[in-house]
């Protein structure tokens, strides 16, 4: 195969770059150097030994040390010295540097993207799937802008100072997914934008529930679009949860033929109506981020939740598991700042708490590192089962559970307390005791859950 590559080049721009950091000593050229280091790479340069040089200027200016011909054989002794003083020697301005930088990186980006093609066409014939991720990938490195986007911090401190008096004065309100649970959201302040959210329990637990309330709260309440990648369940398993939560019914009433046909046609019309995205066959982490992207693009995204997260693989090759449920956290991560939304990523949790009969921490976690690591705030879910001996719940239908905010990044830790009903997939938020109040920050006013729920139940026509 021919390399077009070669010939596509300008060495006279190249040449221009690096005599605009030997030859100028002034305080203007200092300027000069510092915006020639922050577009340029040495990758951008055709010939050996300019790259040479330009690393060793670059080392040079790094340490604050003179860029001259005897600083820079001291530094690379391998640097041509006929090639370095014609360099010098020639008669250039500075005045039009931008010009050839510009110049420099169209070729240097015209080599990368026909490298790239070539690379393509080689991935292709084993897994053309594979071969367009790793390409859009490296796509979106090409060109970027390396320029440096600091500004002064005043600008960003007025805007908040305004934002903190208008959020005195109710004009707005905070923002963010919220949730149906009144205290969580009061905890977290919402689900913001670019965090990654973790949601770990013990099987049949009902963590799988306490998500779909969150995700039916969010599509059908707040109008927002959510994608929800589910590896456990078949799509029919998790519409059957959803029916049961939106009608408020048992998922045995549906065997026994005692839920109306024209609440069914109800429950469907107003799910239906609301912008939710379920997929049950996406098994590796690059899939799920094209998807997303592809979702974003065309009918947009607010919310992603993934149950869970153990089960997610990747297409790259990893020594270990542990290693390869770091990549797959980490680029959760990268996914929710790219989109700019939250994740809720599920989470498996060890043995090690039944067997000891303890509150869960998060060390627990499983394949715990980067997940802890990555994640803006993580919440368990923890089965009291020593409420779940009173006489008066039935047995592995009403589990009481504790849901503890073990890490939270914007704000304080601490404990509350659901009623999870297992048949009809709901949470129902009680106090420590099991009685039907709800938390409302900043008030002595103790509402009943009832009335809360008639007033912002999402499902009600």
């Amino acid at each position: 195969m021919v390399d077009l590559t070669l010939n596509i080049s300008n060495i006279e721009a190249e040449a221009y770059i690096l005599n605009c950091l030997i030859a100028y000593k002034d305080a203007e050229a200092l300027a000069i150097k510092d915006d020639i280091f922050l577009e340029i790479e040495d990758s951008d340069f055709t010939s050996e030994e300019y790259r040479r040089i330009f690393v060793a200027c670059k080392n040079l200016f790094i340490t604050e040390k003179p860029i001259d011909l005897v600083t820079i054989t001291e530094i690379n002794t391998k640097i041509d010295m006929i090639t370095l003083s014609a360099i010098t020697t020639c008669n250039f301005s500075n005045a039009f540097y931008k010009t050839y930088i510009a110049i420099v990186k169209k070729h240097s980006n015209t080599r990368k993207l026909i490298t790239l093609a070539d690379k393509m066409k080689l991935l292709a014939v084993d897994d053309p799937y594979m071969a367009r991720d790793n390409i859009l990938a490296s796509l979106s490195l090409i060109g970027e802008n390396v320029e440096s986007e600091l500004d002064h911090f005043g600008g960003t401190l007025d805007e908040t100072a305004e934002y903190i008096n208008e959020l005195a004065i109710g004009k707005v309100v905070v923002d963010g997914i919220k949730t149906p649970y009144q205290k969580l959201n009061y905890y977290l302040g919402n689900f913001q934008n670019g965090e990654v959210i973790i949601v770990a329990a013990r099987p049949s637990v009902g963590k799988s529930a306490f998500v779909s309330d969150i995700i039916l709260n969010t599509a059908l309440k707040e109008k927002k679009s959510v994608a929800f990648f589910n590896l456990e369940m078949s799509k029919r398993q998790i519409a059957l949860r959803m029916y049961a939560n939106v009608l408020n019914c048992s998922i045995y009433d549906f065997k026994d033929g005692k839920i109306k046909k024209s609440d069914i046609e109800q429950a469907k019309n107003k799910i239906k109506a609301g912008n939710l995205y379920v997929d049950t066959s996406i098994q590796t982490i690059e899939r799920l981020m094209r998807a997303c992207r592809v979702l974003k693009k065309r009918n947009g995204l607010d919310l992603v939740c993934l149950d869970y997260l153990q089960l997610m693989n990747s297409t790259q090759g990893f020594k270990s598991r542990r290693e390869e449920i770091e990549y797959v956290s980490r680029q959760l991560k990268l996914l929710a700042m790219e989109l700019n939304i939250p994740i809720i990523a599920l989470s498996q949790m060890s043995r090690a708490i039944e067997l000891d009969d303890r509150q869960p921490v998060l060390s627990d976690l499983r394949e715990s590192g980067a997940i802890e690591q990555d994640a803006t705030a993580v919440l368990f879910l923890h089965r009291l089962k020593g409420m779940e001996k009173e006489p008066q719940y039935r047995p592995d239908i009403d589990r009481f559970i504790m849901v503890k905010v073990a890490k939270n990044r914007n704000g304080a830790v601490g404990d509350f307390y659901f009623k999870f009903i297992a048949d009809k997939m709901k949470f129902k938020q009680i106090e420590k005791d099991g009685s039907d109040v709800v938390f409302v920050p900043n008030s002595s006013k103790q509402v009943k859950l009832e009335e809360l729920e008639t007033e912002d139940n999402p499902f009600e026509s």
